[in-house]
């Protein structure tokens, strides 16, 4: 009983050090504006990064140099919900410093990064494998359409960084 009630409290602590605010700024991108923000603890806007991209799903994360480096909406196929199909670091005044497209009838970005210690940038995205593919690694023909898009995981090491 002890024991249980011990995991309990050290789950509730971890549950809520997630979710508490981080010291310094946090950035953030609203779903309907195309401009990133840092805010400090108070709410207060501290930086804006106007953005050419169409408002949308964006996934945006500062850089420890204060770069911001978010995921971009290409329009390319797929499409859907979280489509991206890029990723851009733009400097502290706004000068895109990298941009890297990750979209073709094959493969799409979408969703979410992570950066990386290295600097490196990791990418989800989608890969068109065809019913050919799915039945090859198990999927019932039955349920398969023309089209089966798998997940990949890809590293990418930024040019000139």
């Amino acid at each position: 009983m002890l024991r249980t009630l011990a995991l309990c409290l050290c789950l509730s602590a971890a549950a809520f050090a997630q979710t508490s605010p981080q010291p310094g700024v946090n950035v953030y991108q609203p779903n309907a504006s195309p401009d990133a923000y840092a805010v400090d603890l108070a709410g207060n806007v501290v930086h804006t990064w106007p953005g050419t991209n169409p408002a949308g799903i964006t996934a945006v994360y500062m850089a420890p140099n204060g770069d911001l480096v978010r995921t971009l909406t290409t329009g390319t196929p797929p499409g859907g919900a979280g489509s991206g199909g890029g990723v851009e670091r733009v400097s502290w005044d706004g000068q895109v410093v990298w941009s890297f497209t990750y979209s073709n009838a094959q493969v799409h970005s979408h969703h979410d990064i992570a950066l990386m210690p290295n600097g490196n940038v990791l990418v989800i995205a989608w890969e068109n494998v065809g019913a050919a593919g799915a039945i090859a690694a198990g999927r019932n023909f039955a349920t398969v359409s023309t089209e089966f898009l798998a997940e990949q995981v890809i590293e990418i090491e930024p040019d000139g960084m």
